[in-house]
């Protein structure tokens, strides 16, 4: 099964390193989506490349954070990626 995919804002990070699912993109996509978060989900979280057209992704694992009551996703650093590279385009 694909992992969902939906947006996330890297510089909205807690103190953890973890993304916050709390964007206005975030809860967008989410309701689009029909995803409903739940403990240990994985997904791809995507956000915008500044000055680029092509995508970043990196895939995560959902958690809830019991001390600010909120959704949060943690990174899977080694997985950072366009989303040409995902689709298998080559760069030239």
């Amino acid at each position: 099964m694909d992992r969902p995919r939906f947006y996330a804002d890297p510089h909205n990070s807690d103190e953890h390193g973890r993304a916050r699912l709390t964007c206005n993109g975030t809860r967008r996509d989410l309701a689009e989506l029909g995803i409903e978060l739940s403990e240990g989900l994985k997904v791809t979280l995507y956000t915008d490349d500044e000055g680029n057209d092509d995508p970043l992704l990196i895939d995560a694992t959902v958690e809830f954070d019991p001390e600010s009551a909120i959704w949060v996703a943690r990174y899977d650093e080694s997985t950072w990626r366009h989303e040409s590279e995902e689709r298998g385009d080559s760069k030239s």
